[in-house]
């Protein structure tokens, strides 16, 4: 998995898990959609944009949330 945020340096993912509810499922792969949770990402930040190693990724935009 590459960090595009960052220069595009590799990272490696521990497990996938998706969500449902109260419950989680380990999964190898997500598509674009789904609700999902990485772990054992290390160097990632909110907003960073993640890719496979092998595509052609582009950043996404920012997104940014209004003081309370």
């Amino acid at each position: 998995m590459l960090n595009v945020g960052q220069a595009a340096a590799p990272r490696r993912i521990g497990r996938i898990l998706m969500m449902h509810a109260n419950d989680r499922e380990e999964v190898n792969e997500v598509y674009a959609g789904d609700i999902a949770a990485a772990v054992g990402i290390k160097q990632v930040i909110t907003g960073d944009t993640l890719a496979a190693p092998r595509t052609r990724p582009s950043t996404l935009r920012t997104s940014s949330s209004p003081s309370p």
